[in-house]
Parts: C-alpha cells; sequence; structure tokens
C-alpha cells in the first residue's frame, strides 16, 4: 500500500482521488457487512471500479485498521465511563464515612479527671454491638488490598489511631454484656462445616 506515512490508513491516501476515497468509506463504514458489491450498491456505482480501488489502495487492510481502532476508541470510552462511576462512588463512599466517624466519635466522651475514652452511657448494648461491627467493618475495608501498589487514603482524623483502637475495645467490653466473650472471633475463626 503506498500513501501518506502521516495519515492514518483510512484517511484519504495521496494519490486516492476524492471518488475512490469516497468509494473506500462507503464500503468501511458498512462494518460486519462490508462488501464492495454492498458500497458500490450504495453509492450506485459499478461494482468493478470498486474491485479495481479496493486492490490498488488496499482497502481491505485500511478498513481492518479502521475497525482496530473504532474498537480501541469504545474500550477507552467504556473504561472511562467505568472510572467516572468508581470515582463517584469513592466519592460518596468518603461522604458516608465522614458522617460515620463523626457519629463514632460523637458517642466518645473523654473523661475530664482521667483523660480515658468512654462510651455515651446512653448508649444500649444492642447498639455497642452494632457499632462494633461497624468499627470492624470500617478497619476491614480502610486496609488496602494485598495487591495494592499505592497506600490507602487516610481515613478522616475524627479519632486517633490510637483512639480508634481504645473505642473498638470499649465496644468489644459493652458488646461482651450482650454476647460470650471471643464469641464472635471465634465464630470468624473456624472454617465452615461441610
Amino acid at each position: 500500500m503506498s500513501g501518506n506515512t502521516e495519515s492514518r490508513p483510512w484517511d484519504r491516501l495521496t494519490e486516492e482521488s476524492e471518488q475512490a476515497h469516497a468509494a473506500f468509506k462507503a464500503y468501511r463504514d458498512l462494518g460486519g457487512k462490508r462488501s464492495f458489491i454492498g458500497a458500490a450498491r450504495l453509492l450506485g456505482r459499478c461494482a468493478s471500479q470498486f474491485y479495481r480501488w479496493a486492490k490498488r489502495f488496499d482497502w481491505r487492510h485500511r478498513a481492518w485498521q479502521w475497525d482496530l481502532a473504532q474498537s480501541r476508541e469504545e474500550e477507552a470510552a467504556l473504561r472511562e465511563k467505568w472510572e467516572e462511576t468508581r470515582r463517584g462512588e469513592l466519592h460518596n463512599a468518603d461522604q458516608i464515612e465522614r458522617i460515620t466517624m463523626g457519629k463514632l466519635a460523637s458517642l466518645v466522651r473523654r473523661d475530664s479527671v482521667t483523660g480515658e475514652l468512654t462510651l455515651d452511657p446512653s448508649m444500649t448494648v444492642g447498639e455497642a454491638v452494632q457499632l462494633y461491627r461497624l468499627v470492624r467493618e470500617i478497619r476491614r475495608d480502610a486496609a488496602p488490598p494485598p495487591e495494592s501498589q499505592s497506600p490507602p487514603q487516610a481515613a478522616p482524623s475524627f479519632l486517633s489511631d490510637l483512639e480508634l483502637q481504645e473505642l473498638i475495645r470499649l465496644v468489644k467490653e459493652r458488646a461482651g454484656q450482650q454476647t460470650s466473650p471471643n464469641q464472635e472471633e471465634t465464630h470468624h475463626a473456624q472454617p465452615p462445616s461441610e
């Protein structure tokens, strides 16, 4: 195939007439149903001229290059759409995490004398159990996946890591009033029986 090396394969070639290029575009745009006869019919022309142009200007290869480029563009558009959706979901998750961490922080009190953290006394045992499960999920979800190369984004700093650990301990303690010690931990540590 001869032609301008700076252009794309489906662009008009230097020696290709406008009429021949229009015929090629008609052929190219037929996609999976493409044929020389179909393109000739579409333009109301003689198929024999299309055969000559197709051979001379390598229509099959140029159309294949066109299909490949279109496929890549579609993949890039799908990938961008997926990334856009993912960014939106991450933004929503960040907002929910901020609200959740703010709620957690509001349930923690610091003793004015000892400086120790305590839970809001109005919290019920059931709420403590739910809070404990929520905190465990937050900690699990905050951990980077094993294959992750980049460090995870820091969680909102309503509580320091030490305060969050203390909160987990307090919630476990409150939750222990309803369940036996280590019951939940033991349940998750054992493999399922078959």
